[in-house]
């Protein structure tokens, strides 16, 4: 499901009439205040594909963007709507995980973002960097 979500944002389209997002948006915020923590990252993960769904909702990415869990912030950085301040905040994230999926989606980024990017000695960062990079140029990984 959640897959389907993320390929329906990615095309731009809205799936839920508006108070059907707006119960999806009320129980993902639930399940982000969890004890648990895979309940934690899986409403982490519906704020995220809601807020690149609706642009109302675009909020949701910069509020779980300095959430307390690492996986929640990790969430953030790969699937959110992310505007300029919040890549600038997760871009100095101390979790590499963080940093890695903020990288992954080097297209959307800021420049100064992705000089820190550049800059990072870590090696999950620079080869989620190089991956997105590689991807962006419209070259083939692995031809058969």
């Amino acid at each position: 499901m959640a897959a389907d979500a993320a390929a329906f944002a990615s095309a731009g389209g809205t799936a839920l009439a508006d108070p059907d997002m707006g119960r999806l948006v009320t129980h993902a915020a639930r399940l982000v205040r969890s004890a648990d923590k895979e309940t934690t990252k899986r409403g982490a993960t519906a704020l995220a594909l809601a807020s690149r769904c609706e642009a109302s909702l675009a909020h949701y990415g910069p509020v779980i963007a300095v959430h307390p869990d690492e996986e929640v912030r990790a969430v953030a950085a790969s699937t959110a709507a992310l505007d300029e301040a919040t890549q600038r905040i997760l871009v100095t994230d101390p979790s590499p995980k963080v940093r890695s999926g903020l990288a992954g989606r080097a297209d959307d980024l800021v420049t100064d973002v992705l000089a820190t990017l550049r800059a990072d000695e870590n090696i999950q960062v620079k080869q989620a960097l190089a991956s997105a990079e590689h991807s962006a140029s419209g070259t083939l990984r692995n031809p058969a």
